[in-house]
């Protein structure tokens, strides 16, 4: 019985000491794990080449309906000239479109290109409104353009050399670097100076987007014009502002707020790209567009043609409808 007592406290013991060692949830100084206290971070969500979606430098395209496209008859407008018009409607996520073969058909850019270099020239710091560009002396064909001149007067002269000085000193790399980030066509610049441009030898008179490498259709203008003015691009407001204000056009006493840029080019001297793009504002609603004529044999094509034949589409088709 001794034994069996003594075996028995042993036992006592045991459990006593083990029940002192385990934690209580009234015991303040002791706590034990709890779920609900923890702090639980959500899964990090990845892209399928397992980068961290918070990691990306650059949004997440969004998803939008594809664009409407109505054909237009304008040929009434162009009296026999080959041509092609092309407007886009952000409002209504929609293309008119007359001629639909020659709006989807790249070629050189000419003078319209000096929208975009203009506001690379801004954006890198190369323009400054109101600082004029020295004049090398040399006698060019256009009158306007033998003088130191500012940026204002060499867009509304589109001065050739003006803008080559720029495109320089905003150098290759830069200016590629805008022109696929725009999308700008082609966005090929391969030909710098312009060789390929077999209507001139004078290298300040040349460049890549004069009958040159670069190339770009009318529906890819008006998607480029719509980005830009349309607050989409890369580039400042206040340079988009600028370019804007030197790209209106006086149209009169009208409803119709117009601006655009005219650009021609020429091969074995016949007319074969003639141009006017931009875009107009109707009652809050801004349109863009872009006219091209292609037509080397007719010798009545010009770019001023190409702007009469816009304007006349503009200022006389229903846009309210």
């Amino acid at each position: 019985m001794k034994k069996g007592y003594s075996a028995l406290m042993v036992l006592l013991i045991i459990a006593l000491i083990c029940t002192g060692c385990s934690s209580s949830p009234d015991n303040p100084g002791e706590s034990s794990p709890s779920f609900t206290n923890a702090e639980i971070s959500p899964p990090k969500q990845t892209t399928e080449s397992g980068q961290n979606i918070t990691d990306r430098k650059e949004p997440l395209p969004s998803v939008s309906p594809e664009p409407q496209q109505k054909v237009l008859d304008l040929k009434a407008y162009f009296n026999g000239i080959n041509g092609c018009a092309v407007f886009f409607r952000p409002t209504r996520n929609e293309y008119l479109v007359y001629n639909e073969s020659l709006c989807n058909q790249p070629s050189s850019p000419c003078s319209t290109f000096k929208i975009v270099s203009s506001l690379i020239g801004l954006q890198e710091g190369e323009i400054v409104p109101g600082n004029s560009l020295p004049w090398s002396g040399e006698k060019y064909w256009n009158d306007a353009w033998n003088k130191d001149i500012n940026f204002q007067e060499a867009f509304q002269t589109s001065c050739v050399w003006y803008f080559r000085e720029i495109i320089n000193r905003v150098g290759k790399e830069a200016t590629e670097e805008a022109l696929q980030k725009l999308e700008y066509g082609n966005s090929d610049i391969s030909d710098w100076e312009g060789r390929l441009n077999t209507n001139n030898s004078n290298r300040d008179l040349t460049g890549f987007w004069l009958e040159s490498s670069l190339k770009i259709s009318p529906r890819q203008q008006v998607d480029v014009l719509a980005r830009i003015f349309q607050g989409e691009s890369f580039f400042a407001e206040e340079h988009t502002k600028t370019v804007k204000d030197v790209m209106k056009i006086e149209t009169g006493d009208t409803d119709i707020t117009l601006y655009g840029k005219t650009g021609m080019g020429k091969i074995d001297g016949k007319c074969v790209d003639a141009w006017f793009v931009g875009f107009f504002e109707i009652e809050g609603e801004a349109i863009y567009f872009a006219v091209r004529l292609d037509d080397p044999e007719n010798k009545t094509v010009t770019s001023t043609v190409a702007k009469e034949i816009a304007m006349d589409i503009i200022f006389n088709e229903q846009w309210n409808d």
